[in-house]
C-alpha cells in the first residue's frame, strides 16, 4: 500500500485505497523535494505528530493537515530544510488540554 494511502487510512480510521489519496499523494510529493528528510519519514513524522497534539492538547488533526501546513510554513524557503524541525515546532506550540 503506497504511503499517501497509508496516511489516509489513519486519518480516516478505514483502508483508503490510492486512487483515493490523491491529496495525501501531492502533498508529499511538494514535501519530499522541500524536506531534507526522505518521504517514507515525513509521514512517520507526521503521525507522530498527530499523536503527540492528540495526547497533549485532545484536539485530533489529520496528517494531511500537517503535511499542508508544513508546506505553508516552508512556502517561501528556496532550499531543503529539516521538516522534523518544523513539525516539533508545531507540537510544542499545541497548548495543553483544558
Amino acid at each position: 500500500m503506497p504511503l499517501s494511502a497509508q496516511l489516509a487510512s489513519i486519518d480516516r480510521g478505514e483502508l483508503v485505497a490510492a486512487d483515493a489519496a490523491g491529496e495525501y499523494e501531492a502533498a508529499l510529493n511538494d514535501l519530499e523535494g522541500r524536506c531534507t528528510e526522505p518521504r517514507q519519514r515525513i509521514g512517520d513524522m507526521a503521525v507522530k505528530a498527530r499523536e503527540m497534539i492528540l495526547e497533549k492538547s485532545g484536539e485530533r488533526v489529520t496528517t494531511l493537515f500537517l503535511l499542508k501546513g508544513v508546506a505553508e510554513a516552508l512556502h517561501e524557503v528556496s532550499f531543503r530544510t529539516s521538516c522534523a524541525e518544523v513539525l516539533a515546532a508545531v507540537v510544542t506550540l499545541v497548548g495543553p488540554r483544558r
